[in-house]
């Protein structure tokens, strides 16, 4: 395997030096996929939720809007705040608690679908 072009195939641009048998052949496809795939990137990630906005209104509303949604009537003595922080399926089913009900995954579900809607929404820088 020498680093002349065969065949049909386009001249290299630029000089090759000589490839010793023990050396990698960096023109190889798989090389190319290995020094493209370790190409190094540039990412910037946000803490968005209670650093850069307060997304409990949101919250708030959509965890209102799914207990509706299952036919219950929340009041204002329901604390939902105290249950904002864990997976929803555990804050779904910590307010479901108090109605006897444990359609967790249809609160979800509920909750979801106003979120995605309108709830987001409810967020404030």
């Amino acid at each position: 395997m020498g680093l002349a072009p065969t065949g049909n195939a386009p001249p290299f641009h630029g000089a090759h030096p000589k490839r010793t048998p023990d050396q990698p052949n960096v023109d190889s496809p798989a090389v190319g996929r290995y020094i493209q795939a370790m190409t190094p990137t540039c990412s910037v990630l946000l803490d968005l939720d209670g650093t850069l906005i307060d997304s409990q209104p949101g919250i708030l509303a959509s965890s209102l809007a799914a207990l509706r949604a299952l036919g219950h009537e929340p009041d204002e003595t329901l604390d939902i705040k105290r249950a904002i922080g864990p997976p929803l399926e555990d804050m779904m089913r910590v307010l479901l608690q108090q109605y006897g009900d444990d359609r967790v995954g249809e609160a979800v579900a509920a909750y979801r679908q106003h979120y995605g809607e309108s709830g987001f929404l409810g967020s404030e820088p």
